[in-house]
């Protein structure tokens, strides 16, 4: 079954719904003004903060290793195929996240002005995401999974490229949109137009590659 299976391991537990996931900061930071694009500014600004605070979670998964002596898990298979699941359904909220209608709860219809509280969920929800990619990368890495310890790695080591992605449109988002508001504030035109859209990159051959090794490893 590949990393893109919507069927659960497990039916009784549920999957995790995007609001289940959204970071929750430890303290509320308000825009810096309501000038012309502040809206863009505080977007950036949050998902940069939000990243930030998570950087000591980041460094801890890459840097974590099987525990000497840790118990084998009594389902391999079943539990990898379930972080595998869970990957595809955390990368899947991006795009609900971009979504149009999700883009004007936060921004507002044009012409009206954003909202300062669903600017800041908008960028807690990515941040989110990055969150739970990173606590699934880490138990893939951290628990033993015996024979199939090898795959469980390769699986926890797919969820780079989105983190990576995710912290390049953050890095992109705070130096563009600052350039671009600061332009229009001086009342020019900005030479490039502002983009909203956050790719993920998923290899589909890697998926069907672990997906069969998974599989033969089982029997």
């Amino acid at each position: 079954m590949g990393l893109f299976s919507k069927k659960r391991s497990n039916a009784s537990e549920p999957r995790k719904s995007l609001e289940d996931i959204v970071w929750r900061p430890e303290r509320v930071v308000a825009p810096i003004d309501h000038e012309m694009g502040w809206e863009y500014l505080y977007f950036a600004a949050e998902l940069a903060r939000g990243l930030s605070d998570n950087k000591g979670a980041f460094d801890e998964m890459m840097s974590t290793t099987l525990a000497g002596g840790a118990q084998v898990s009594a389902q391999p298979f079943e539990e990898i195929q379930q972080m595998m699941e869970e990957l595809s359904s955390t990368v899947g909220f991006i795009e609900e996240i971009f979504s149009p209608a999700n883009m004007v709860k936060g921004f507002g219809e044009p012409g009206v002005q954003g909202n300062e509280t669903s600017i800041s969920h908008l960028s807690c929800e990515i941040v989110g995401v990055y969150a739970e990619l990173i606590a699934i990368s880490r138990l893939l890495k951290s628990r033993n999974y015996g024979a199939f310890q090898a795959v469980a790695g390769e699986v926890a080591s797919m969820s780079y490229t989105p983190l990576k992605e995710i912290r390049d449109f953050s890095d992109l988002a705070s130096t563009s949109f600052q350039k671009a508001m600061g332009e229009v504030r001086q009342g020019i035109t900005p030479k490039e137009p502002l983009t909203l859209t956050l790719k993920i990159t998923m290899d589909d051959e890697v998926v069907e590659r672990l997906s069969r090794s998974l599989n033969q490893l089982r029997g």
